[in-house]
């Protein structure tokens, strides 16, 4: 079964909040990459939120890197930001087909 795996770069999130909760209504993980490399899914997961926003003495998030594998939950990701003008993203998604 193939499923394509998008990585999104989103920068200068201001209104984080609001971008949780649109993260938090997501069907499929998202994922984010500790320093460590360790892989967390974001929804939900109010400790790896928050120690986003403790990174920036204003609270804002300058960037952020995610994977999602589920298509729609790309697109609402996608929707999100361009409706909101709340907050940049750069415009090469990647996308790769995995195989499990």
């Amino acid at each position: 079964m193939q499923n394509e795996v998008t990585y999104l770069t989103f920068f200068d999130i201001q209104h984080t909040q609001q971008f949780f909760d649109m993260v938090n209504r997501c069907a499929a993980p998202v994922i984010f990459y500790l320093p460590n490399g360790q892989a967390k899914d974001l929804r939900f997961n109010l400790l790896v939120q928050n120690f986003l926003t403790w990174m920036d003495l204003s609270g804002n998030i300058p960037e952020l890197k995610l994977e999602c594998n589920n298509s729609q939950d790309v697109k609402e990701m996608i929707q999100f930001m361009m409706e909101s003008d709340m907050m940049k993203t750069d415009l090469s998604l990647r996308t790769k087909r995995r195989i499990y």
